[in-house]
């Protein structure tokens, strides 16, 4: 089990593939187990990629204290000094969007590209989940039955029709059974979570940035994505159709399609595709008035019944709620296996690619 000294935390890691490296960032209540081996095959034919386990998760150092994002986020780049890599791609999802969007705020001279998938940056206009979601997930938990609970989950991360597929729903069962993470720790990265906003420092991200994001994302709706890319200067975003939050469960081999070296795309009317396959559809520069934007997120969360983040008292019993999802209440004690659930979007540029 390889370990690698970041700070005081030591972090589990694996490294697989050929190719420049591409640092995988987990979500919440995610190992490094739960990433998804078609997905992560198929990327390493062109990237080394770096998965690991955040503190307090997995095989990494239990320190049984609260932390922020920015905490984890020094973490990654700890990952990155102890491996002796200079820079790197870094692909960020959910939580660990988060992560990815104060890294490369603190580091940006490690980032050879940024991927933001479907995650958020906090902030006024910043939107969570509608409260008949986070009431769906609490009548589940509190049935007693670990597998109704587990099913509400995966039904909530995923799409309709994606939900559907029998073969999936095995595969997030046996992995939500043995690698999920005990609610204590579930219950910390939410209030971690509680406390990101990145809103008013993201236009000043320099690494090239790809935003992805599902129009049927039920735990952080679309609207996050395009906020996300409205901050961040010379964004590209790429909205999927009809796919829900863990869009890399959904689609996998478009996710990591096409990943042999392509020139990074300058010419934002190029919709060449991108990384790991994933279309280029919009440039979105920082808007120019921002209270404008806000409102505009105000509006969409208040039609949609959703909970704009920039409430903090509004947005604390959704989180609370929210640390109770199924597949989340597992013991820490566990082996290891590679990978199995949650999302990851394409690179925004790479080695003459991704």
């Amino acid at each position: 089990m390889p370990l690698a000294k970041a700070g005081q935390i030591d972090l589990s890691y694996d490294r697989a593939g050929e190719g420049p490296p591409l640092l995988l960032i987990m979500g919440m209540s995610g190992t490094k187990h739960h990433w998804g081996e078609r997905v992560l095959e198929q990327l390493q034919g062109d990237f080394e990629t770096i998965v690991y386990d955040h503190r307090d998760a997995g095989d990494s150092t239990r320190t049984g204290q609260p932390f922020t994002i920015a905490d984890l986020a020094v973490d990654a780049a700890g990952l990155l000094d102890a491996l002796e890599l200079e820079s790197a791609h870094v692909m960020g999802i959910s939580m660990g969007g988060m992560i990815a969007q104060e890294l490369a705020l603190a580091h940006a001279e490690k980032i050879v590209s940024l991927t933001l998938g479907c995650t958020y940056c906090g902030g006024e206009g910043s939107v969570l989940a509608s409260e008949s979601v986070m009431r769906r997930l609490a009548e589940a938990m509190s049935s007693g039955d670990r597998a109704t609970a587990i099913r509400a989950s995966w039904e909530v991360n995923v799409s309709p029709s994606f939900a559907a597929n029998q073969d999936e729903y095995d595969r997030f069962l046996k992995t939500g059974m043995k690698y999920g993470l005990p609610v204590e720790v579930i219950v910390r990265q939410m209030q971690a979570i509680g406390g990101h906003d990145t809103s008013t420092r993201l236009p000043s991200l320099t690494p090239p940035t790809l935003v992805v994001h599902g129009t049927l994302d039920e735990l952080l709706p679309v609207q996050n994505g395009h906020m996300v890319a409205g901050l961040v200067p010379d964004s590209r975003l790429e909205i999927l159709e009809g796919i829900g939050h863990m869009f890399f469960l959904e689609q996998p081999e478009r996710t990591a399609e096409e990943r042999g070296n392509r020139e990074p795309v300058r010419d934002p009317a190029d919709h060449r595709r991108l990384g790991a396959g994933l279309y280029v559809t919009e440039r979105r520069p920082v808007h120019p008035d921002r209270r404008h934007r806000d409102e505009q997120g105000r509006h969409h969360a208040k039609e949609s019944g959703r909970t704009t983040a920039g409430d903090g008292q509004a947005m604390r019993p959704q989180l609370d709620r929210l640390a109770l999802q199924p597949g989340c209440r597992r013991r820490a004690g566990h082996r290891r296996r590679r990978h199995g659930r949650f999302h990851a979007p394409s690179l925004a540029e790479s080695r003459p690619r991704a």
